[in-house]
């Protein structure tokens, strides 16, 4: 009997032991969680400033949404048209405030609001043996003729200071920052009214540049040509106003203005019809001269030659045979 109950006690506790067992691991589990989970688009290449978002350089991946990063592009409607307005390396998200407006794809994405893109030409000396990088900083210089003193004299006069060049020919700041020591134009990041005075400077003579150091900070970066400068130049004055910086350093009064703001004259310059030349003289009237009979001997003596003048008299000319 003895040994029945003990056999007894210890199924019985076995089975409670199972028991408990099997009632703590039910209340233990939990329904699990749902988690919701959105499409991320994300770069699978580097992709540089102005390139159209497809296929080949971004894929969409699957991430909870508590996680995914705020503003990004949930899908291929949201990238239509539209490009990096910064560049992004491989595994970064595509964000919105990473893409452009619509239509802006290309080099106009990379130019700021506000802003323009000048062309000028250039070769191995003004681009300085291909030194020249998009992101540099240049001043623009003109020489010209100054005819205003009845005798050409060369004159060189500062168009603007401390320029950012925006791209070296097709080379954009931000995409592509190598030179090329052939290159033939350099685009300049300009204001709008100052993209005016470099295409009139480009007609009055030859532009040159002069590299400067980006941490410059003595460059005031501002236009020095004044308007009276440009309106004389193209009214055939000879260029008898002077330049902003000419009359800086001369200390002169600008005087009376014309009435006109820098940005009306050069609207005006820029669409006034060619000229047609100067007005025909009057005229010539011809005076009748008193020559006298004079025989011209010129001799040779070596290398100079020595001229003489004989007076001969009137009766020793033979009047000339009519034919």
């Amino acid at each position: 009997m003895k040994h029945q109950s003990l056999i007894l006690l210890i199924v019985a506790v076995g089975c409670g032991l199972v028991a408990m067992i099997g009632v703590k691991k039910a209340i233990s589990q939990k329904p699990a969680e749902v988690v919701e989970k959105i499409q991320v688009l994300s770069a699978v290449a580097d992709i540089q400033v102005g390139s159209r978002l497809d296929a080949s350089n971004t894929t969409f991946v699957e991430v909870p949404a508590e996680t995914a990063p705020a503003g990004a592009v949930t899908s291929l409607e949201e990238v239509a048209e539209r490009a990096l307005k910064v560049p992004v390396v491989l595994g970064d998200w595509i964000l919105k405030s990473k893409l452009t407006e619509r239509g802006e794809v290309g080099a106009v994405a990379s130019i700021p609001r506000g802003m323009a893109v000048v062309t000028i030409p250039v070769d191995a000396t003004t681009s300085h043996s291909g030194m020249m990088r998009p992101g540099n900083r240049v001043d623009l210089l003109l020489s010209y003729d100054d005819n205003s003193l009845g005798r050409t004299v060369k004159k060189m006069i500062t168009v603007m200071e401390f320029v950012e060049i925006f791209a070296v020919d097709a080379r954009i700041y931000g995409i592509d920052k190598e030179g090329d020591g052939q290159a033939k134009n350099i685009s300049l990041l300009v204001e709008p009214e100052q993209g005016k005075i470099v295409n009139l400077a480009k007609k009055l003579g030859e532009l040159h540049t002069m590299l400067r150091p980006n941490g410059d900070l003595t460059a005031s970066g501002k236009t020095e040509i004044s308007s009276e400068f440009l309106n004389s130049a193209f009214a055939g004055a000879g260029h008898q106003n002077g330049s902003v910086l000419e009359n800086r350093e001369l200390g002169a009064d600008d005087g009376e203005s014309s009435g006109l703001s820098l940005d009306e004259s050069l609207t005006q310059e820029l669409s006034r019809n060619p000229s047609k030349g100067p007005e025909p003289s009057a005229p010539i009237q011809m005076v009748e001269v008193d020559t006298q009979n004079i025989w011209i001997m010129e001799i040779y003596e070596g290398e100079k030659v020595r001229r003489e003048e004989i007076e001969l008299p009137i009766d020793a000319v033979e009047p000339a045979s009519a034919n």
